[in-house]
């Protein structure tokens, strides 16, 4: 999956979570801060239970706190998706 996929299924999760967002999400980038969208607990976790059902994968729960960008994300998807 090439990090364009995982940057648009990012933005189809934080849709999910928070659908408000949905202009927000238009111009996703690797260097796009998480702090920007204001998540807060419920909807990270609705976000990151959105990929993981989506990839069949298991996010490092504990990982998740320390990722400020979407590449940061993308990178702890990919980490998963090896395991």
């Amino acid at each position: 999956m090439s990090d364009e996929e995982l940057l648009k299924l990012i933005g189809e999760a934080l849709i999910s979570a928070k659908p408000k967002l949905k202009k927000s999400v238009a111009n996703l980038t690797m260097e796009t801060r998480l702090d920007e969208f204001n998540l807060d607990s419920l909807a990270t976790t609705t976000t990151s239970g959105y990929i993981e059902d989506r990839l069949d994968i298991m996010l490092d729960e504990t990982a998740l706190p320390e990722v400020e960008t979407l590449g940061q994300f993308v990178a702890l998807i990919r980490s998963s998706m090896k395991s």
